[in-house]
């Protein structure tokens, strides 16, 4: 039986969430961050057609031990939030390389006080010179990601996309007039 790994892995972000920075660069390919600017910085994501080298990802068991994965790539990033409802919530599928087996549990670090991202920290949607209040968004970077199975192995190579990948965009918008219905429909 050939080996594979991976699955899905589901959280909410936060500004301060190294794991939510580092599945952003790795669905992405690449990350050029700025500042500070009145204590701010900026991460730009840029899409790559090459996805960064692997990262390696420790699942704990309960018990006392936990499986190290390495070679962990991103195969599609699921990111949304909606108005008055929980922080962003993102779901990352994972494709990995064969666990090494279990391993003492090593001591993770832990943030203090996370600043979840809400919704009521910042979107504005505007097309054609009018602004709209937005309800609800998802975005999906989907790098369409395949197993590589190999003959005289149960082990797989590096994954790589199948197809292009793509990323989709759904914004859910208060229709408080027909100016969106009348502009689009022009």
């Amino acid at each position: 039986t050939a080996e594979e790994c991976g699955g899905a892995i589901t959280a909410r972000a936060h500004f301060n969430s190294l794991v939510f920075s580092t599945i952003l660069e790795q669905a992405f390919g690449a990350v050029a961050t700025t500042g500070p600017v009145s204590t701010y910085y900026t991460h730009a994501f840029t899409p790559t057609e090459e996805l960064p080298v692997g990262f390696t990802l420790e699942q704990g068991k309960g018990t006392g031990f936990m499986e190290v994965f390495e070679g962990c790539k991103v195969s599609k990033l699921t990111m949304s939030v909606a108005a008055q409802g929980l922080p962003l919530q993102w779901t990352a599928d994972i494709i990995a390389e064969t666990s090494g087996g279990p391993v003492s549990v090593g001591s993770p670090s832990q943030i203090a006080a996370p600043v979840w991202i809400q919704s009521r920290h910042a979107m504005v949607f505007t097309w054609n010179s009018v602004s709209y209040t937005v309800k609800s968004v998802e975005i999906v970077i989907d790098n369409h990601l395949e197993m590589r199975p190999q003959l005289g192995s149960l082990v797989t190579l590096e994954p790589c996309p199948g197809q292009l990948s793509e990323a989709t965009v759904r914004v859910t918008l208060e229709r408080m007039n027909s100016v969106l219905q009348t502009a689009y429909e022009a």
